[in-house]
């Protein structure tokens, strides 16, 4: 890299002359690891410098989790059949409608893990579903990763026998929604439901010529619940009379019978409407629309759907035999069963409720999509590229240690554990394929190192976030590094206050920290996570090691610092970007502000409001802020607070008298 500090030196020799151990494409070499064992002949390994294509990125995993559930939905391998499918998964998406919750009486901490678990829920989805919209729009890429996903369908957990009844982790076709009465439950309102009841009506070819209704309940948005009618088919009026004949019209509406208790801004747009007084419930008045100039009653009994949510009653024919069990039709047209493309039907035209469909169903795959929202959200949001191992596909994601604590929360009534060392288990579980549990990762881990990349985490608000950075830390198989529990900084120069010469604050933007540099080092402490393991190795595959990030300038030292425990500080305030105004943006501040130009100033300094002058140079803000932060908390200075700037400040508009002991770093 022509670095003067290092001295030129090794040489790398590419072979061009084809050879039978040549690799057809890539760089490649062979290493011999001699101390791999502690008996045994010596091992070689060989990599090839291109792509792995044992790698992944979390986009193609969100790909490969469709094919698995088209697998595990038993949904057939034809081009179409397929297509249907993620068709369905992918128009069931936003909006989320929100659904108020019965009051909540347990613990605060129960209820905000409900809360998070349904938000989670919720958010795996949105995930899947945008992942479906991707997939239809560029099949030619996604194509091979649903393929693979249906193949490597072990990512979800398989069906488990229970006294020959498939009962634990039970995988009902498309989230369960082809069972006709938890599908009622997932419709957004009433109307939906009675919609969704004739198209299904029409399927049953001769059904027409019946005398069938649909009733339904409906509860206002104070639980009321009122029973109302509607009918199947519309009807054309008939007109009696000695030679009269009926009269047709063109598109005959449909009726309602609803109760006269409804709100009267119940609106029903398209259908004739009829107030019922006397709702009969097992033995239903018709009116005119189908015995017309009679009060007659008729038997009915339920032909298909719930008859506690909607359902269509049919009549009972006397010349049928008398039914021998509870709730089964006597009529001899069987009810029809939902298919795939009635539900899709149901999610194009928006008749169905995500989040009640999340409070209804509860399987492997819901749970498996949660832990993909867990991943997303406080793992791999940021992280691009392909660097999730293929072999994580082998086993289910839910029962990895790392996904252990998704549904726990609610169960054991346990507080929220911390995020960050979900998100390191996560890390280290989809990157290195171990597996370990959040209580192993220590809480200050600044950095895991796996193969050719370093994950280092972000400060991104709430949400944890990692940046990928290409290299490693020169030590093999999967390293976290922490830092140490007690930083040592550098002792005062007793002698600085001699030559010291603070300013005043000239309200320019200048970088004055140039020559600020941090050190990532270690010390010898190392402990490895895997416990013990048999077969003689010597390497070992993932260990904890402590490191040191020391801050120097110029090459002198000038402490150590903690950075997450430092940035988590409540101290630390980020200034929001200030609307525009007329003032000059060199002009400086009314009221007096010392000017830090020196890592010397800004250690000597007690009091007062003063700027540390880093303009542009993220690693001098970093370091200043990640020092000051460290140095409040553990040796109690006098700062009120860290505010960090944006690159451009209007100090005339800022009021910098709020806190009398305030640092921007700018």
């Amino acid at each position: 890299m022509n670095d003067s500090l290092v001295s030129s030196g090794g040489t790398i020799s590419l072979g061009c002359s084809p050879s039978v151990t040549t690799p057809t494409n890539g760089v490649s070499w062979s290493l011999s690891l001699a101390h791999l064992k502690y008996y045994g002949q010596p091992v070689q390994r060989k990599g090839v410098f291109r792509p792995d294509p044992t790698r992944i990125s979390f986009n193609q995993l969100l790909f490969v989790v469709i094919g698995c559930i088209l697998t595990r939905w038993h949904v057939s391998t034809d081009h179409d059949s397929t297509q249907e499918a993620i068709r369905l998964l992918s128009s069931v998406s936003e909006p989320f409608p929100h659904i108020p919750m019965e009051p909540f009486r347990a613990k605060d901490d129960t209820r905000r893990a409900y809360e998070t678990d349904i938000a989670d829920r919720k958010q795996g989805i949105r995930l899947i579903s945008q992942a479906a919209t991707m997939a239809l729009k560029d099949q030619e890429r996604s194509w091979k990763f649903i393929n693979l996903g249906g193949n490597r369908s072990n990512f979800l957990p398989p069906l488990t026998r229970v006294n020959h009844i498939e009962w634990q982790n039970f995988l009902r076709p498309f989230f369960g929604l082809t069972n006709v009465v938890p599908l009622l439950e997932c419709f957004r309102n009433a109307d939906g439901r009675v919609e969704f009841l004739r198209r299904m009506a029409n399927k049953a070819g001769g059904f027409q010529d019946r005398q069938c209704i649909i009733q339904y309940n409906y509860t206002d948005r104070y639980g009321s619940e009122t029973v109302n009618y509607a009918s199947v088919f519309p009807r054309t009026p008939v007109l009696r009379g000695d030679d009269e004949r009926p009269v047709k019209k063109a598109a005959p509406p449909h009726s309602r019978w609803l109760h006269y208790q409804l709100p009267a801004d119940t609106t029903i747009v398209g259908e004739t409407i009829h107030i019922n007084q006397d709702p009969i419930v097992y033995s239903l008045k018709l009116e005119c629309t189908y015995l017309p100039g009679t009060e007659a009653e008729q038997a009915m009994e339920l032909w298909f759907g719930d008859g506690d949510d909607a359902g269509i009653y049919v009549a009972i024919d006397s010349r049928s035999p008398t039914s021998q069990w509870p709730g089964r039709t006597t009529t001899t047209f069987p009810p029809p069963r939902v298919t795939q493309q009635d539900l899709l039907w149901c999610a194009e035209h928006g008749l169905l409720s995500v989040e009640k469909i999340l409070l209804q169903t509860t399987d492997s795959i819901t749970r498996t999509l949660q832990c993909l929202a867990v991943a997303s959200n406080h793992a791999f949001g940021t992280i691009l590229g392909p660097v999730i191992q293929i072999k994580t596909l082998e086993s289910p994601l839910i029962h990895a240690k790392s996904m252990a604590f998704i549904g726990d929360q609610i169960k054991n009534a346990i507080p929220q554990i911390s995020t960050f060392t979900q998100a390191i288990s996560i890390l280290v579980y989809m990157v290195a394929g171990h597996d370990m549990s959040h209580d192993e990762v220590p809480s200050n881990v600044i950095g895991i190192s796996v193969g050719d990349s370093i994950f280092v985490p972000e400060q991104t608000g709430a949400r944890n976030s990692f940046t990928r950075i290409l290299g490693n830390i020169g030590r093999p198989g999967c390293v976290t590094f922490f830092s140490v529990e007690n930083p040592i900084t550098a002792p005062l120069d007793e002698s600085f206050w001699r030559v010291a010469d603070l300013q005043k604050f000239d309200g320019a933007a200048t970088d004055l920290l140039h020559s600020t540099s941090m050190h990532l080092s270690f010390t010898n402490w190392e402990r490895p996570l895997e416990g013990f393991r048999s077969g003689g190795h010597q390497d070992v595959e993932i260990a904890l090691v402590e490191s040191v990030l020391s801050i120097r300038e110029r090459g002198q030292w000038i402490g150590d610092v903690d950075v997450l425990p430092a940035l988590r500080s409540k101290i630390i305030y980020r200034l929001p970007p200030q609307h525009s105004c007329s003032h000059p943006r060199t002009e400086p501040p009314q009221a007096y502000m010392t000017s830090i130009e020196s890592w010397d100033e800004l250690r000597e300094f007690s009091a007062g409001n003063v700027v540390v002058r880093a303009n542009g140079n993220w690693l001098a803000r970093l370091a200043t802020t990640a020092y000051l932060a460290q140095s409040a908390e553990r040796d109690r200075r006098n700062i009120g607070r860290i505010t960090v700037c944006p690159s451009s400040v209007c100090w005339r508009c800022l009021d910098v008298s709020q806190f009398p002991a305030n640092i921007y770093i700018y």
